[in-house]
């Protein structure tokens, strides 16, 4: 395959690390050759250089400071991106105003004797004139935040000043033979309200996978039909007044406060609720755990005529989960329980369970594992071993298969360059058999990088002929709500989901998340939480 030649616009030497590790994958796999580099020598004005600015930026020093997570400041040398360890470097001058950078027609020149496909924007502002019709494809750029509603700078200082649901990072295409801006990768991220390092990190992460997996793909020169999309004119960012960064300030350490007094104060108890498709919520039968512990990812299954759930259990004081399971009567009711016994030693959750040519397995998450494990049972529902590794070298959250026209799906989550993104990217694996050595991933994943709806809240289920997908909407706090899909195109190349609704957490004032959704023919198990004062639970 011919190598894409990339030249990159930066303003120093050194690359963060969310721009250099996709990059150095994408050159050491033979796909991406980085050819040039354009450094400005122009230095952006400080933040502090205008007086209007100087709140939001002591407001986002405080945020870093009250953050748990320190920020990764580690450069990286943009000449270990080429072979010979030098790579060129044209130095550039630009005009600059407001908001854009016109590189000089010198410059300019020199770049399209490099006969690039694309340019990489890194450190420059939004690019304008000549320069963007210099390369074969376009000009790459990401921005922060959600450019449908509002572009401009700081993003995320806004999005987290003022407690957005969730954040943005965008990857844009820009030439002069397109019209005006092209979304081709976006990606949705969370905002961790007490951390805004970690807000960033995870950010920069998914913008790492958006930027990896757009050239990786194959997805050279054209638009994603996931992601493609034209940007019409919209609200900017404003520099942040004076009155409005004060409030911002007052208003954050406010909530930090209350957030950091019921973290002290309180824990997340999930339990278990049953019931049947045809029955209200309301009327479901809740299973308490027992003190000292939650119990949550249930899973139903029946055998000789018996009824199980299986479900991660997690000991406050031990904060490991394992894998439990309680036999119910026909009204409900436990009338057994115990451990499982499944030869893993780590962290265990999201006991997928489910039936095949009458043999019983489970697929436990075990990230720790670095693997998708696949068990059998051996002496239901007690003792489990593993019978083979579905996929390996990945931290995987949340799996579930389906045979589905002749062939086996295995949906997950994980993140394609590290485990930052684990609970973000919907990633789907396909073999003609079960227990195979050759899942291969789709050519579309990650099928979708959303904190809203990627990982998986239950194994997928038919309805009347339909197949059906519940997804985890993490915005806000962790296992918010369900997000119900109807999956309308699953083949070896192609994937298409349909947004049905939200299944909320609102039939009682006191339960505020629900992350697990199950159907095993016409029974229910789903887990709610609520915050229960720390020294009751």
């Amino acid at each position: 395959m011919k190598k894409t030649r990339l030249g990159i616009l930066i303003e120093d030497e050194t690359l963060a690390w969310h721009m250099f590790e996709p990059l150095k994958l994408l050159v050491d796999e033979g796909i991406v050759e980085v050819c040039i580099a354009v450094r400005r020598s122009v230095k952006p004005k400080s933040i502090i250089s205008n007086v209007t600015e100087v709140i939001p930026f002591i407001n986002q020093r405080i945020f870093s400071f009250l953050s748990r997570t320190k920020s990764d400041v580690k450069g990286y040398s943009i000449h270990d991106l080429v072979a010979n360890g030098k790579i060129p470097i044209i130095i550039s001058t630009p005009k600059q105003y407001q908001s854009t950078d016109e590189i000089e027609d010198s410059v300019i020149e020199k770049l399209g004797a490099a006969d690039l496909d694309y340019l990489l924007n890194i450190g420059f502002q939004n690019l304008t004139e000549k320069v963007l019709g210099i390369t074969k494809k376009g000009i790459l750029s990401f921005h922060y935040g959600d450019e449908t509603i509002k572009r401009g700078e700081p993003a995320l200082y806004w999005q987290f000043a003022e407690r957005w649901d969730h954040s943005v990072v965008s990857l844009h295409l820009l030439s002069d033979s397109l019209d005006g801006d092209k979304v081709v990768g976006r990606g949705y991220c969370t905002l961790f309200y007490l951390n805004y390092n970690l807000t960033e990190h995870k950010l920069n992460g998914v913008l790492a996978s958006i930027l990896y997996c757009y050239f990786h793909n194959n997805n050279i020169g054209v638009e994603s039909e996931k992601f493609a999309d034209s940007i019409d004119d919209c609200t900017n960012y404003k520099t942040t007044k004076y009155l409005t960064a004060i409030r911002h300030l007052t208003g954050y350490l406010k909530y930090y406060a209350v957030e950091i007094f019921y973290k002290i104060s309180y824990l997340s108890q999930w339990s278990i609720f049953i019931g049947s498709v045809d029955q209200s919520i309301q009327t479901y039968t809740e299973l308490l755990p027992e003190k000292g512990c939650f119990w949550a990812d249930p899973f139903y299954i029946e055998q000789d005529s018996r009824r199980y759930i299986f479900f991660e259990s997690l000991n406050y004081k031990e904060n490991i989960g394992r894998i439990e399971w309680v036999e119910l009567n026909e009204s409900n009711q436990v009338i057994d329980s115990g451990p499982t016994n499944l030869g893993i030693s780590v962290h265990l959750s999201f006991p997928n369970v489910f039936k095949y040519n009458n043999v019983i397995y489970m697929i436990p998450e075990a990230a720790e594992t670095n693997c998708i494990n696949l068990l059998k049972a051996t002496n239901f529902p007690h003792k489990w071993e593993k019978v083979h590794k579905l996929v390996v070298g990945v931290k995987a959250l949340d799996s579930a298969v389906i045979k589905h026209n002749g062939l086996w799906y295995l949906f997950t989550t994980h993140g394609s360059l590290s485990e930052i993104t684990a609970g973000l990217e919907l990633q789907i694996y396909i073999s003609d058999k079960l227990m195979s050595d050759d899942w291969t991933l789709h050519p579309l994943a990650p099928i979708k990088i959303d904190v809203r709806g990627s990982r998986l809240a239950g194994a997928l289920f038919r309805k009347n002929g339909q197949l059906f997908r519940t997804a985890q909407d993490c915005t806000i706090r962790y296992g918010r709500r369900i997000a119900l899909y109807l999956v309308e195109d699953l083949t070896p190349i192609s994937y298409k989901e349909t947004f049905v609704r939200y299944i909320e957490p609102n039939w009682a004032t006191d339960i505020d998340r629900l992350h697990t959704y199950n159907i095993y023919d016409q029974t229910v198990v789903l887990d709610v939480s609520r915050d229960r004062f720390r020294f009751t639970v």
